[in-house]
């Protein structure tokens, strides 16, 4: 049986879609860089997952809150979007971090952060699925970073 040709797509239909999901992603940043829990919660889909690599991953919106209200207690987090693409399924993002330690968090999965650290510009990747216009997947593609001392 012959297989049947592609159905065609209308003019720009992966540039309407991958500028519909950066506009839902820019929205959640702005909540997130509020530190408001509520209009990020509201952000995420029932089945919302957070896969971390290394670290474990958030299930649901109520474990994504309960990390972050613990971490926004202790911290300054911002987050920027430097770039986006969509390849069909997922849309990647390059974004850097800026996180600022009011108060020791010992328990952070990534190693103690302590009072007066400062981070500036952190480089993450990230790749973001969306389903019915909420926030369904979020899977980090950082490289692990190198803390190895230099020779």
């Amino acid at each position: 049986m012959a297989s049947q040709p592609a159905r065609p797509r209308p003019p720009n239909a992966d540039a309407e879609e991958h500028a519909r999901l950066r506009t839902l992603l820019l929205d959640y940043f702005a909540a997130f860089n509020r530190a408001d829990l509520d209009a990020v919660q509201a952000r995420l889909h029932p089945d919302f997952r957070f896969d971390r690599g290394s670290w474990p991953p958030l299930e649901g919106p109520d474990e994504f809150a309960g990390f972050y209200r613990d971490l926004w207690s202790r911290t300054t987090e911002a987050v920027g979007l430097d770039s986006t693409w969509w390849d069909g399924a997922w849309l990647h993002a390059d974004l850097r971090v800026d996180l600022t330690v009011h108060e020791d968090c010992p328990t952070f999965p990534g190693g103690p952060l302590l009072h007066g650290e400062t981070i500036v510009g952190a480089r993450n990747r990230l790749r973001y699925r969306f389903v019915d216009g909420l926030l369904h997947t979020i899977v980090d593609e950082s490289p692990e970073p190198d803390l190895a001392p230099p020779d």
